[in-house]
């Protein structure tokens, strides 16, 4: 140990290290506690059981540091050849202090392994989300530690006669706490020191304030040690005396005295408002919660609430809880105060919760509404605002106050309907964002405050050199674009005269299509009468096509259909009249296509006209005036010469 405490620093800091460790496994459970449990609103039975446990862990970690302190001084003396006088002292007080510590140490791992049980134990919707820890395994580990220690305190006490050749008989005494409640347990030890050793089977007495409390006999290493339970007497409270006492032959030996104080367990009073502010048809709940000094509950304790100048007594239930609801109505319209206070008895001490007070009043709205966020430097701040008590009563006649930027402008006050319109000169403010503020505050209890608040801007237009005369458009040059601005602000000109050059311009490309529209329509008449008129002045004979490619007609053809099958045939008559091309009966119309088509014919508009051919003649297809100019046009290309490349007289 000696190696560990003075030679070797590092050695020791990891040994206390190990203590420390303990923590980490606690704290990452608390911090998956809220993740596991994030429905519940209120998660205090899932807390407390990691808070004391952290708490623990603090404790045993300083109580290592304590013990490894005593036993450096332990281990300091075991150096010297022979304790005498003062050295003998520092000695028993050395292990004195680590054989206390050493106590407290195990006790304080016995809470934490309950602590950790606890832990273990939670259950949350069912499932038991902490149960796989190492808590309790560590715990024990940590208690291996101590043996080392009790072995060293040994060693030095009994392997080392030479050392306490010189030291006269004593007896010493340790306490674990100074400090003590009425019920709790005085837990103390010694060592008795005799004729050159410490001996074994002696009787030694406990005394306090002149009275035996306690008669234990020493074991191995003439130590002793005792428990006494402080009994629930009011006249023990206050300051005692200790002391440890043996008799021998020779005499009398007595420890140094140790001074206790005994107190009654403090208590504590918590109470819970369902609300600080209420409105009258609103009911108040008061949860009152009676624990001692230990987080324990205390049942059937009679307590008092107060409220005002009304007092009502009550018992806790046996989870030391108590709950009182004033329905809606009972206060009246103003601020009451209300405490609750605990008398004591024995061994509980009084206690008194804080004074909290309750308002009860007509809550009430303020309503601001900006006519716009943005404002033009030579414009007008314009807004209303509205007051409404429970939540659509009116409120009129009452005084608000209108500031902007904290600085009060305007003291108004409501009309018939609860409203205030205002208008600020926007030249008084400075350009740049402004908070523009309300406030009601009632000239009596009865009426709750209220205010509402909004940000605006203020923004000045500045043409640039590049354009110096074009007018001012929203959103160039960092100017808000608003819609109030474009149609009825200073943009509202130029906005409405594009509206109505759109307008114009949109009517008029209609009046043009239209026009369009019918002058096309009498063109295509036109040439559907000349095409009639042609028709009727030129002598047919179709009778000498194909039966396959001809059609009868008694007189001129109406139909686009009938026109295209005409045409067809007038341009084969052309072929064998005009350009001597012999196309016999038994030809189809694709056939007759090829046969241009190797006369040099072009072959587009051949293909063209024989597919209109087709499509009129054979198919039961609707076909338009369209096809029917267009087989006009094909038909009058190909008796061009243009149409024929290369042809010779077949």
């Amino acid at each position: 140990l000696e190696l560990l405490c003075v030679e070797d620093l590092d050695g020791g800091a990891q040994d206390l290290a190990t203590a420390s460790s303990l923590i980490t496994p606690a704290s990452e459970l608390l911090d998956e506690a809220p993740d596991i449990a994030d429905s519940y609103a209120d998660l205090s039975f899932l807390i407390p059981p990691f808070s004391d446990y952290i708490d623990g862990e603090e404790g045993l970690i300083q109580t290592e540091k304590e013990l490894l302190e005593a036993m450096v001084l332990v281990a300091s003396l075991s150096n010297i050849s022979s304790i005498e006088g003062e050295d003998a002292v520092y000695a028993m007080s050395a292990i004195d202090r680590a054989s206390h510590l050493i106590e407290s140490f195990n006790d304080t791992i016995d809470s934490l392994i309950v602590m950790a049980d606890e832990i273990t134990a939670l259950s949350v919707e069912g499932s038991k989300p902490f149960s796989d820890n190492r808590l309790v395994e560590l715990l024990e580990k940590l208690r291996e530690l101590l043996i080392p220690v009790e072995e060293e305190i040994y060693d030095f006490m009994v392997d080392n006669d030479d050392l306490w050749e010189s030291v006269e008989p004593f007896i010493t005494f340790w306490i674990s706490d100074s400090s003590l409640y009425l019920g709790d347990e005085i837990v103390g030890g010694g060592y008795l020191f005799f004729n050159g050793s410490f001996r074994s089977d002696c009787h030694v007495e406990i005394v306090m304030g002149g009275a035996v409390i306690a008669e234990v006999v020493t074991g191995a290493l003439g130590r002793f040690d005792f428990s006494w339970e402080i009994p629930l007497n009011e006249s023990l409270l206050g300051g005692h005396v200790l002391i440890s006492r043996t008799g021998f032959e020779s005499g009398n030996l007595t420890s140094d005295p140790i001074s206790i104080s005994i107190a009654l367990i403090p208590t504590s009073l918590t109470v819970v408002l369902s609300g600080t502010v209420l409105a009258p048809n609103e009911s108040l709940t008061v949860s009152i919660t009676l624990r001692d000094v230990y987080g324990e509950s205390l049942a059937n304790k009679t307590c008092t609430l107060s409220l005002d100048d009304a007092l009502v007594e009550f018992r806790t239930s046996l989870s030391g809880e108590y709950e009182q609801v004033f329905p809606a109505g009972t206060l009246e319209v103003g601020t009451h105060t209300l405490h609750a206070e605990y008398n004591g008895s024995l061994p509980y001490a009084s206690c008194a919760s804080g004074v909290q007070t309750v308002a009860v009043d007509v809550p009430t709205t303020l309503t601001l509404d900006m006519f716009s966020d943005t404002f033009y430097l030579s414009y007008f701040v314009v807004g209303d605002l509205t007051l409404v008590g429970n939540a659509s009563d009116l409120l009129p006649g009452m005084n608000v106050t209108l500031s902007i930027d904290g600085i009060v402008l305007i003291n108004a006050t409501t009309n018939d309907t609860g409203a205030f319109a205002f208008s600020i000169p926007a030249d008084a403010l400075s350009i740049g964002s402004h908070l523009i503020r309300v406030d009601f505050n009632p000239p009596n209890p009865y009426w709750r405050p209220s205010h509402d608040e909004a940000e605006f801007l203020i923004y000045i237009v500045e043409r640039t050199e590049k354009y110096p005369f074009w007018p001012i458009i929203p959103g160039w040059g960092g100017v808000p674009f608003t819609a109030y601005d474009v149609l009825f602000g200073q943009y509202a000109y130029y906005f409405w005269l594009l509206v109505i050059a759109t307008i114009g311009a949109v009517v008029k490309a209609l009046q043009m299509h239209k026009q369009l529209k019918a002058r096309r329509r009498t063109n295509e008449q036109k040439a559907l009468e000349q095409m009639k008129v042609d028709l009727r002045a030129t002598e047919m004979d179709i009778r000498d096509l194909a039966p396959a490619r001809s059609i009868e007609f008694d007189e001129p053809p109406n139909t686009p259909k009938e026109l295209i099958v005409w045409n067809y045939n007038s341009f084969l008559r052309f072929l064998s009249q005009e350009r001597k091309v012999g196309i016999r009966d038994s030809m189809t119309h694709w056939e007759i296509a090829r046969l241009l088509g190797s006369l040099g014919y072009s072959e587009s508009l051949v293909e063209k006209m024989t597919s209109l051919f087709e499509l009129a003649r054979y198919s039961g297809t609707n076909v338009t005036d369209t096809d029917m100019m267009v087989m006009v046009y094909h038909v009058d290309q190909l008796k061009k010469p243009a149409g024929r490349w290369g042809a010779h007289a077949g």
